[in-house]
C-alpha cells in the first residue's frame, strides 16, 4: 500500500521514503498500518462503521480495571509521539 500511495509511474529507482535507522521504521511501519486500519474501519464505504464505533465507545467506557485504562493511556502517548515523529519526518524530507 505504501508503494501505490507513492509510486510516480517511472522507471526510475522506487524509494519509499522509510528512514533507514530501523527503530524509527519500525514506528513508521506500525504508525502505517494503524493509519490503514484506520481509514478502512472509519469509511464510509465500510458498512460496519456505526457498530465499530459504538463498540469501541462502550468498551473504553466499561473499563474499570485501572491498569488497562493506564496501558491504554500509555499506548496513546506512544501513538500521539509516533504521529509527531511521522510529521516532522514529513516535514524534513521536503
Amino acid at each position: 500500500m505504501r508503494h501505490m500511495e507513492v509510486y510516480k509511474g517511472s522507471d526510475v529507482s522506487f524509494e519509499c521514503g522509510f528512514s533507514t535507522n530501523k527503530a524509527i521504521q519500525k514506528m513508521q511501519l506500525k504508525n502505517l498500518r494503524m493509519q490503514i486500519a484506520t481509514k478502512l474501519l472509519l469509511s464510509d464505504a465500510n458498512v460496519y462503521k456505526g457498530t465499530v464505533m459504538g463498540l469501541a465507545k462502550e468498551t473504553i467506557h466499561g473499563i474499570k480495571d485501572e491498569r488497562v485504562l493506564k496501558m491504554l493511556n500509555e499506548e496513546a502517548l506512544k501513538q500521539e509521539e509516533c504521529w509527531r515523529m511521522r510529521s516532522k519526518w514529513k516535514t524534513d524530507q521536503k
